[in-house]
């Protein structure tokens, strides 16, 4: 047992740093699989002066378990093959990573699956201390076995000038199943193994191979089940364009939309949100991070690729920033715009967080209602009655008001700024939405992962002992939840009426999601209700 009193915590790009009570440091470097697991205890708990948990440094090591498989929806099986009815342009096969390097090249080896990355941050009351200590603490913590691994995965090389008629020889030697084929699901196991990649004709009759296309499972869902697949065939096709130079790219930007909640434009843009600060200038709006880049409806904000740094491993760095709704409940501002971006002016998305990404150049186009805004802040998904949704549906037909001004960042941190008008200077007009239908949110990630039937639970008789006055009290808070009549939605809302929340409130509250399995926000529970219940649940969970 190694046993600690904690009173403060920070983690930073390199490492989890532990303060006890008498002043010592616990250091552990980012890549530990025991950094996800303490701070996640710790976040509810360690909340300002005066704080403070008793932790055991070994049993937060995590031991492999075997978890029992999860039940795959079906109906996503056959998604990719759907799509490549509708679409004409693309085919999709899943291939033996191996292969994919033997017949297209790759950079460089694929290493082992980089681990979590937590996300900077300070937790308790954080004094300052010794650097020397401190360095000591980190060379002793880097000498441990618990070393970051954070390579990137190989790049495969996209097929260059292959005509589409030999493609099928090609997929042959490399023993690729097409997505029309029952075994084209693949299971946990195979993903570490295999890819799908999707084979691209471009316009001059050749091919393009774009790696990693199962990333893209919820867009090739929204395609099929709408029926519009402009969007999908129009970003394929620009992905297979990108030069081997930059794949690296290509690998960050479907990194990014595995689980966007926003569809494809029609000419295969992708469509973010961005917070600003308000601020008198030109537009009326600048950059959070600098305060020096004035941007706004209907500009375009531009910077050499040269000044965007590329390095997955530098969350916050030289570059333009854009982001999809995880992120914005972290990030402060007073407005917010939507956006879009062509898929060749991302640049990097940072290791530890795939919610935001760096681009070289990005156009906005509407502003959000204040009630959008707080909406999508809070991390939940619009509706189709929302004013939201009808803007993005004029964004994805390209019908939005033009581009009016350029804004050219020539150097870092904003600097030697350059704005330029774009066509003949005229107030646009504003958008009529009264005849636009509404978008909806594209949520459900598909998966390729077949039905797996569940094993039979083993009996354990060492097992642990029970606690009969925790099942008293579980048996208590049921039957008082029992008693609450209507919809979980309504029970949790009665609930939360009968008075300020509390640990027996929020285990009711608690036993009613578990039961509806549902998240808290579907449930009518917002965002700051939802943390002060997972802190008061945290000594009982």
């Amino acid at each position: 047992m190694n046993k600690i009193i904690v009173i403060a915590a920070v983690v930073d790009t390199q490492c989890l740093t532990l303060y006890t009570p008498e002043g010592d440091m616990h250091v552990l470097l980012q890549g530990d699989p025991r950094v996800p697991i303490i701070v996640k205890k710790l976040q509810p708990v360690l909340t300002g002066p005066g704080t403070s948990m008793e932790i055991d440094l070994d049993e937060m090591n995590p031991i492999p378990v075997t978890k029992e498989p999860e039940e795959k929806p079906e109906s996503a099986l056959n998604q990719f093959a759907e799509f490549e009815k509708q679409s004409g342009v693309a085919k999709f096969f899943k291939v033996a990573k191996t292969a994919l390097k033997k017949f297209f090249g790759a950079s460089e080896p694929e290493p082992e699956k980089p681990v979590e990355i937590i996300a900077p941050m300070e937790m308790g009351e954080v004094k300052t201390f010794s650097l020397a200590s401190t360095m000591a603490e980190v060379e002793q913590a880097a000498d441990e076995n618990y070393a970051l691994s954070a390579e990137p995965e190989a790049v495969v090389k996209p097929i260059s000038g292959t005509p589409m008629s030999s493609i099928d020889e090609v997929m042959a030697n490399a023993k690729a199943i097409p997505a029309s084929s029952e075994d084209f699901a693949m299971t946990v196991e195979e993903e570490k193994t295999h890819d799908v990649v999707a084979v691209v004709e471009k316009d001059d009759g050749s091919v393009g191979l774009v790696p990693h296309a199962h990333k893209l499972a919820t867009q090739v869902a929204h395609a099929t089940k709408t029926g519009n697949n402009k969007g999908m065939n129009a970003l394929l096709k620009r992905l297979a364009e990108m030069p081997t130079s930059r794949t690296h790219s290509v690998e960050d930007l479907l990194k990014f939309l595995e689980r966007g909640d926003l569809p494809i434009t029609d000419d295969g843009r992708i469509v973010f949100y961005k917070i600003l600060r308000k601020k008198t200038g030109t537009f009326g709006y600048v950059d959070c991070h600098t305060g020096r880049v004035q941007q706004g409806a209907n500009v375009e904000v531009r910077m050499a690729e040269s000044l965007v740094d590329p390095n997955r491993r530098n969350e916050c760095s030289n570059g333009l920033h854009v982001a999809r709704r995880q992120y914005l409940s972290s990030f402060s501002g007073d407005v917010c715009f939507l956006g879009s971006l062509a898929p060749e002016d991302v640049v990097a998305v940072p290791d530890y967080d795939a919610n935001k990404m760096r681009v070289c150049a990005y156009q906005l186009h509407f502003l959000l209602s204040a009630e959008d805004f707080q909406h999508v802040k809070a991390d939940r998904p619009f509706t189709a009655d929302m004013e939201i949704a009808k803007k993005l549906a004029i964004i994805l037909a390209g019908n939005q008001p033009p581009i009016t001004h350029m804004v050219t960042i020539g150097s870092s941190k904003g600097g030697d700024l350059t704005i330029t008008k774009i066509g003949e200077e005229e107030a646009v007009e504003e958008v009529d939405l009264s005849t636009v239908e509404a978008v909806a949110s594209i949520e459900e990630k598909p998966n390729l992962q077949p039905r797996v039937e569940k094993p039979k639970v083993e009996v354990k008789l060492d097992a642990e002992k029970v606690d009969p006055t925790a099942i008293a009290k579980a048996e208590k808070t049921k039957a008082v939840v029992d008693k609450v009549p209507g919809t979980p939605r309504e029970k949790i809302a009665a609930i939360l009426a009968e008075g300020p929340l509390d640990a027996e409130r929020a285990r009711r509250i608690y036993s009613i999601k578990k039961a509806a399995k549902k998240g808290f926000h579907k449930l009518g529970v917002d965002a700051k209700t939802e943390k002060k219940i997972e802190a008061l649940l945290s000594p009982w969970k």
